[in-house]
């Protein structure tokens, strides 16, 4: 097998990178992680051309080697326990830069506002957020679907949201 030039590599790559992109964008709505990988993909075909046989179509295994980066992200962000959206910790940050009283009486707000809940709805919090359990497993243990107790939740801290915003007397949207 011979050592792909530079020229050869680069004709390949320009005519299957259109493919590549269109492959990254179907597999990850994020547009920063869609440039990411297309550059990793790029950096690995050509560290690994020497192992290109040229008797391949370059698009599969250049395809072969997006896959592959998508899955390994996918794994490595399954294994972190917190996943935050940026508008979260933008949110985060502005909470742990707050008045100290102020976060106070926000949490002593929601402590209050949970209290009012009946106790189904109190479990279901329970068992998701101090507990930690997934949403598929609270599903199963509840017998509910999982699109049900993703509804709940999200019911739950508007209902919640709303009522600390009340207790707190301030305009809608404050916290």
């Amino acid at each position: 097998m011979t050592v792909m030039d530079q020229s050869h590599f680069e004709a390949l790559w320009n005519a299957a990178a259109p493919r590549v992109r269109v492959f990254l964008a179907a597999a990850c709505r994020d547009t920063t992680l869609v440039d990411d990988f297309f550059q990793e993909v790029a950096m690995t075909a050509w560290r690994k051309r020497r192992e290109f046989d040229e008797s391949r179509q370059f698009d599969a295994w250049i395809i072969g080697m997006a896959r592959f980066v998508v899955l390994r992200h996918r794994r490595d962000v399954a294994r972190q326990r917190v996943i935050l959206a940026p508008d979260l910790i933008e949110r985060l940050e502005a909470l742990a830069t707050a008045d100290p009283k102020s976060t106070d009486e926000q949490r002593q707000s929601l402590a209050a506002c949970v209290q009012t809940l009946d106790e189904p709805a109190k479990t279901l919090l329970g068992m998701r957020y101090q507990e930690g359990q997934p949403l598929a497993e609270v599903a199963r243990q509840l017998g509910r679907s999982h699109g049900a107790i993703r509804t709940a939740l999200s019911r739950l801290r508007d209902s919640l949201r709303q009522c600390v915003r009340d207790r707190l007397g301030g305009p809608p949207g404050n916290t």
